[in-house]
């Protein structure tokens, strides 16, 4: 029998309903306490009453009730309903634990009775391939450099992958949903408005979200593969002593994990956490986990200013956004969340080889996710964008010069507060990606791209040239033979394409060198958390929580992309980097002892006072 396989289940099935028919059971083999034995008689005959026609057997149909399930609960009317809540709390009153509780109890054992009864073992177990690699992978000095090398082996291959695969998604998208459209519409004579919302808006919107569908694509699925193969439970035990360390259990670097993909459904998993000091502490850890928008913003970055060494740049940021999760955990259980002690216990499966099936499956639903949820942000913003470039701050409508655009004007009022982190005056557009970044990260890139794209250091395509849709349609495919030369290093161009395109050429010309693209990194790195991400854990915390996640965050991103710019560029202006250094330690300093006056044990009298009002209550 496999199950995952479908092999012999209908075997299985008829042969368990022929026993059955031929040594049926008159009464449960289940041996419940005495008091759930009494709430089911009493249930039964109450089912009797109010379903005579019932058609489900009436204890099966009780001992449902008892355990709250959903589909018996809908079919139970009102008089059921309050009988089957009254014996639960007859059931707790007598056996002092939960009906559904106490059943469960009941069947594992009746399982345990019945496997010691019946299991005959032939062979004792042996030491076997998944404890050979173990020896190695979990141990005690290998296990974390391993697990950094694996990190690192799949960001090297998302990025390489992803880059040789972009020009494909991008050129396709382009050719039919921003140059065809725009195409039709010209010779439909449509207004300049329904070009700039179409053309320019939604389809430039959507080549967007196409041209991100390759860097996470692979992402999931190298994610996917590791998670198939059972390393990445592994991967949860090596971190257990380091989880510790911060004052989380071993078992709250499982949504760590899954925020390296999307941050929103690793918060919902920190529901596995019993303690609520736990959960919070892990739900405010968590943003610091780069996740995969994020990802899609640095590769374009490392592409343009890292040519040659990318894959190091985002592994380091990825580590210090982990490096800052951990001094966060550190502060806060020396401060407002004290460190609580609690076991981790879990199961290591064996190693396997992965199916295909459930690795492209995994891949494709988390793809898919992005597409239809975070896609609808990305269009929408692009097309926000379009229609802001084109309203003239003269209250003109059209294609004015961005430059005295309603977003121009906007950008440049709020620029000046990023200044001290390398953001000029002329670069207003890295602060509108900001602003936008926070509705979704990969958000900062299409901002970016949409603004460049209407400005001088974007060359436009000629108007004049012949539109040939079928021409274009060859062309991006023949970009994946190309870019997987260019990944295997074959050919004459090498990985400074991206480098060389007229978007790597605006964003050179905006942003200082590669220390201003990487202090602008380190700001997208640590700041806002997306609109997703925030809700998700006020709705799992509360408002103060998050509120204070929030804050935290983004102060920390400006403080140490500032930092690192100002150090960074200490010789250029040594008189104001050492005023940042030091009021920035100042501020530090003075945040920490907030947070431990905080954190400090109540006073005798409100611990008194609490005391006298619990013994009211």
């Amino acid at each position: 029998l496999v199950a995952t396989q479908s092999q012999a289940i209908d075997s299985l099935k008829s042969k368990i309903n022929r026993l059955a028919e031929q040594h049926p059971l008159s009464t449960s083999p289940i041996q419940y306490p005495a008091s759930i034995q009494a709430a089911i008689d009493q249930l039964s005959a109450l089912i009797d009453t109010q379903r005579p026609d019932n058609t489900l057997d009436n204890q099966w149909f009780a001992v449902k009730l008892l355990e709250g399930d959903d589909y018996v609960t809908q079919l139970a009317d009102g008089i059921l309903r309050e009988g089957s809540e009254h014996a639960k709390l007859t059931v707790k009153q007598q056996a002092g634990g939960d009906a559904d509780i106490l059943i469960a109890d009941s069947r594992y054992g009746f399982i345990n009775t019945l496997t010691r009864d019946t299991l005959k073992r032939t062979s004792s177990v042996v030491s076997g391939i998944s404890d050979t690699i173990d020896r190695v992978v979990l141990n005690r000095f290998l296990a974390i450099p391993i697990f950094l090398a694996v990190m690192y082996l799949m960001f090297t291959f998302t990025i390489k992958l992803g880059r040789a695969f972009k020009p494909f998604f991008n050129d396709l998208a382009q050719t039919i949903f921003v140059d065809g459209v725009s195409h039709f519409l010209t010779l439909m004579d449509s207004p300049q408005w329904l070009m700039t919302v179409l053309a320019g808006g939604v389809g430039n919107g959507v080549r967007e979200v196409a041209a991100f569908i390759p860097i996470l694509g692979f992402l999931y699925l190298f994610i996917s593969i590791l998670e198939e193969s059972g390393y990445m439970a592994r991967a949860t035990f090596v971190m257990d002593r380091l989880m510790r360390l911060l004052g989380l259990p071993g078992k709250s670097f499982v949504p760590m994990i899954l925020g390296f993909g999307c941050n929103v459904p690793a918060m919902m998993a920190t529901r596995t956490l019993e303690r609520q000091r736990d959960r919070f502490l892990n739900i405010l850890l968590n943003p610091f986990m780069t996740c995969g928008a994020r990802l899609a913003v640095f590769t374009i970055f490392a592409a343009v200013f890292f040519p040659e060494n990318g894959g190091f740049v985002v592994f380091s940021l990825y580590l210090i956004g982990i490096m800052f999760a951990f001094l966060t955990a550190f502060l806060m259980k020396k401060s407002v969340l004290k460190e609580e002690y609690s076991l981790f216990v879990m199961e290591i499966p064996s190693y396997h080889i992965p199916k295909l099936k459930n690795v492209l499956l995994n891949s494709w639903t988390r793809v898919k996710a992005f597409a239809f949820r975070v896609g609808k942000i990305i269009i929408t913003m692009v097309m926000v964008l379009h229609l802001l470039s084109a309203w003239g701050a003269n209250g003109s409508f059209g294609e004015p010069d961005i430059e005295n655009s309603v977003l121009s004007a906007a950008g440049r009022v709020v620029t000046p507060v990023l200044a001290p982190m390398g953001i000029h005056e002329d670069n207003w557009p890295a602060t509108v990606a900001v602003f936008t970044g926070i509705l979704h990260k990969v958000v900062v890139v299409s901002t970016l791209k949409t603004i460049y794209a209407k400005t001088s250091s974007m060359p436009h395509k000629s108007s004049d040239q012949a539109f040939d849709f079928w021409g274009s349609i060859k062309q991006s495919f023949m970009t994946i033979p190309a870019g997987l030369n260019k990944m295997f290093g074959f050919g004459t161009v090498s990985n400074q394409a991206m480098e060389k395109s007229p978007f790597g050429g605006a964003l050179q010309a905006h942003f200082n060198g590669q220390t201003g693209a990487y202090a602008y990194l380190l700001f997208v790195l640590l700041y806002f958390p997306c609109i997703a991400t925030t809700a998700t854990a006020y709705r799992e915390t509360n408002l103060g929580w998050a509120v204070f996640m929030v804050s935290w965050s983004t102060g920390l991103a400006y403080l140490t992309a500032t930092l690192y710019y100002q150090v960074a560029t200490f010789a250029e202006h040594p008189m104001t980097a050492t005023v940042w250094l030091v009021g920035s330690l100042l501020l530090v300093a003075a945040v920490v002892l907030v947070l431990q006056y905080m954190g400090t044990p109540r006073t005798t009298i409100e611990l008194e006072s609490k005391l006298d009002r619990s013994k009211i209550y």
